[in-house]
């Protein structure tokens, strides 16, 4: 089991959407995935909408103060279809966020209490929250989503140095705009070029349909620009995680 935290390296850069798509794109390598609502910080989860759940329906967050969280059949988890499930948030609001180290704690251990899963992809919102930075030295890898636009360059500038095990993913990349090439040129060149994926996410107005026609962008349009490069993305982050292992491995030797 492997265990991802997306986040975003500031609001609306789409951290629901992506971990939606991978979550569902793990089906169709025959893998067994869930996807984690972990995004405290958003007025209006967007996550359950992508698998046609209510937004209010019971979560982790509820059953954490209903103090029936370590129930060995947990009611929080949801099957979507084939191999994908999901874990709601629930409503949260009640969360006291100054236990956040305590609160990933237990999420971790409950999550890898969960039998036979080969991905868990949780929606961590914007970098830096309480929580996510509680998470974040309990995943194996975390992946920040970059989007390019005019403050982009100035917000990877002055923000926290990345993890080790910390990778960016530009999303939204629009193929018609200039700036959007030169950014990423940018990128390429800055002090976190080395944990710059090789993976983009192409802008694709097909996104936003699969949000309304409430499903993940990979089960929507399989074959649309940003479904491809799901897949790749995919398929990046499993090389890293299969690497990271060998080199434990190799360690233990």
């Amino acid at each position: 089991m492997k265990i991802v935290l997306v986040q975003g390296i500031n609001g609306n850069v789409g951290t629901s959407s992506v971990s939606a798509a991978l979550a569902h794109s793990c089906t169709l390598i025959d893998k067994k995935s869930l996807v984690v609502d972990a995004n405290l910080k958003k007025a209006e989860p967007q996550l359950a909408t992508f698998f046609n759940l209510e937004k209010d329906s019971f979560g982790w967050s509820d059953a954490l103060l209903q103090q029936t969280f370590d129930k060995n059949a947990p009611s929080f988890v949801y099957h979507y279809e084939n191999q994908c499930y999901l874990m709601p948030l629930g409503k949260a609001k009640d969360l006291d966020l100054s236990k956040s180290n305590a609160i990933a704690d237990k999420l971790i251990f409950k999550l890898k209490q969960l039998q036979k899963l080969d991905y868990i992809f949780i929606d961590g919102g914007i970098r830096g929250n309480e929580l996510g930075c509680s998470l974040t030295d309990k995943v194996d890898l975390v992946l920040s989503l970059l989007k390019p636009d005019g403050n982009s360059a100035f917000r990877l500038n002055y923000m926290d140095p990345l993890l080790d095990h910390e990778f960016l993913l530009i999303n939204d990349f629009n193929l018609k705009s200039k700036l959007n090439y030169d950014l990423k040129d940018l990128y390429q060149v800055s002090p976190f070029k080395a944990q710059l994926l090789k993976s983009t996410i192409t802008y694709d107005e097909c996104m936003l349909q699969s949000l309304i026609r409430q499903m993940p962008i990979t089960k929507y349009l399989p074959i649309s620009a940003s479904s491809l490069d799901i897949q790749k993305l995919l398929f990046e982050l499993i090389l890293i995680l299969d690497g990271e292992k060998a080199q434990s491995d190799n360690g233990n030797d």
